[in-house]
């Protein structure tokens, strides 16, 4: 994972999305942004910003999510939005025979992993990506953050339940077609993986006591699928799907 120096994004677009208001903004020279008028309650307040790698050409998109709760009779509430390298999701629909099928609306919905018994079509999704497949069936999923290194490092040694930790649930969306598997997708990537094994063994050495205070019963990350990846792109995520008759 590429490790950036920290410094202020000018002229880059923030949405602000509430229960009936979708709104954007720039941010100016020094990086700071602001909405006005705001009525009270829950919003989410989203950035991008793509990055072309100078020495390899390859792109990546760094993004950042985050809530902000505003009470009756507040007068401001200030978020600072820190911008994260973020993971892209990689496969191919298929149908039951093993062909590529070309033309498919494909879709993958954030969900967060402490409520792993919702399917992901009974979640208000804060972020979906959609998408539609080339001729050889393949699609391509960006933008999607990956968990903070703490909880990768807690993934490493056996912990699978850190609040706030995402899946991605990916379906085919055409309704001419019918899936006949859900894939689930943990965003542990390679870069991400690579970064947190320092602290996971820090880690390992403190009394269990310091380590995940969050942690519940009934989970085991022995038992979640990781695909592979490559960086921060998640490879082989193969949906397959059937026409409805």
């Amino acid at each position: 994972m590429t490790q950036l120096e920290p410094t202020v994004v000018g002229r880059l677009k923030v949405q602000l999305r509430g229960d009936t208001l979708h709104d954007q903004v720039l941010t100016d020279e020094q990086g700071y942004f602001r909405f006005e008028s705001l009525a009270p309650g829950t919003y989410e307040l989203s950035a991008e910003l793509p990055l072309t790698n100078p020495w390899t050409g390859g792109s990546t998109l760094l993004r950042a999510s985050s809530q902000v709760h505003l009470e009756t009779g507040a007068e401001a509430a200030r978020l600072d939005l820190g911008l994260r390298e973020s993971v892209t999701i990689r496969g191919r629909v298929l149908d039951s025979l093993g062909a590529p099928i070309a033309g498919v609306a494909v879709e993958g919905r954030a969900v967060p992993i402490e409520r792993p018994d919702l399917p992901g079509d009974d979640v208000d999704s804060p972020f979906t990506v959609r998408a539609e497949t080339d001729s050889n069936g393949e699609y391509v999923l960006p933008g999607f953050l990956p968990p903070p290194i703490y909880h990768a490092a807690g993934f490493l040694l056996g912990v699978c339940n850190e609040v706030g930790m995402e899946r991605v649930d990916v379906a085919v969306s055409d309704p001419r077609f019918e899936v006949a598997n859900a894939m689930r997708v943990i965003l542990m990537t390679e870069a991400l993986s690579n970064a947190a094994a320092p602290l996971a063994e820090v880690l390992r050495a403190l009394p269990a006591s310091f380590k995940f205070p969050m942690r519940r019963p009934g989970t085991d990350a022995s038992k979640v699928k990781l695909y592979s990846s490559q960086s921060n792109d998640i490879l082989g995520v193969d949906v397959v799907a059937d026409p409805k008759r």
